[in-house]
């Protein structure tokens, strides 16, 4: 746990509509009828089997080579976990509009994450995409018949996040807000069971679990992955993957240990847009490699 600083959580619990006034409408119906005509092509142009990907000594926020510290420059952050068929592994996307989709009891639901620009869930209609309410949207989930959704902001050294229960009243999307926080940011998210588990990238970096029944915040590990922008995870049993900068983390739950990092760098993608300190990552790509 943290000592003196630990992470806030506000509880303010008020049931809101989402604001439909004209300054919104204009601006997100241009941009649904931008979705609507690129939604496919928002696809998969690349997946690597976890298992198939080489393993690295370091994580790539803390690699020390021949007695030099460096820092890799780019990010990998159109790459994500997934899993499909019970394999997990990292899909490549052509993700232009960042979008995500979600089938929910409420129907199929589409979110956008604009950063300082807010953002939009929509749902996924016979006649096209309605929009259900307005927000930094990056997650929607089920849990005990009920539909949640996580908003998260990082704007100038700030962070927001938020996490809602969405309901349908009267013809109309509510939500119900369940905590908001100023100290945290949402960088990778998964739900299973009761749970929901999230990486933050923020001043109190760290993995997360939080409890949706009893509203309980757990602090799993404290800087696990300090210099790497997290954008995914995803939980398989007791391990948690963590995606961020090229780097695939395996952390064991059970022991509270990371167990193997990864990297879905291949060796024909290393060119020379991509250093470390002032050295072509490619030079000093052996090693690297266990």
């Amino acid at each position: 746990m943290f000592d003196e600083k630990y992470p806030k959580l506000n509880f303010p619990n008020k049931i809101r509509e989402y604001p439909r006034d004209e300054d919104y409408k204009v601006f997100y119906f241009s941009r649904q009828d931008f979705y609507e005509d690129n939604l496919n092509k928002n696809k998969i142009v690349k997946r690597q089997s976890i298992s198939d990907l080489k393993k690295i000594n370091l994580m790539f926020d803390n690699l020390r080579v021949n007695g030099k510290d460096y820092t890799i420059y780019g990010q990998g952050h159109e790459c994500y976990l997934s899993e499909e068929n019970n394999k997990l592994s990292i899909i490549t996307m052509n993700d232009h509009i960042y979008s995500r989709k979600f089938d929910t009891k409420l129907g199929t639901i589409i979110c956008e994450n604009h950063g300082e620009f807010g953002g939009v869930i929509y749902k996924n209609t016979n006649d096209g995409l309605e929009v259900m309410g307005f927000g930094s949207f990056e997650y929607i989930f089920e849990y005990d018949d009920k539909v949640y959704a996580i908003t998260t902001l990082c704007h100038m050294g700030g962070y927001d996040c938020s996490l809602h229960r969405i309901v349908e009243f009267e013809d109309k999307y509510l939500d119900l807000t369940i905590f908001n926080s100023w100290d945290l940011d949402f960088g990778g998210y998964y739900a299973e069971e009761n749970y929901l588990y999230f990486y933050s990238n923020s001043e109190y970096n760290g993995l997360y679990r939080f409890n949706l029944d009893t509203f309980e915040l757990d602090l799993i590990s404290k800087d696990l992955c300090r210099k790497i922008e997290v954008n995914s995870l995803l939980k398989k049993d007791n391990y948690i993957y963590i995606y961020g900068n090229y780097n695939v983390v395996e952390y064991d739950l059970k022991i509270n240990e990371i167990t193997s990092i990864y990297t879905n760098l291949e060796y024909e993608e290393i060119d020379e847009l991509l250093y470390v300190g002032d050295d072509k990552l490619i030079d000093v790509w052996d090693n690297i490699l266990i």
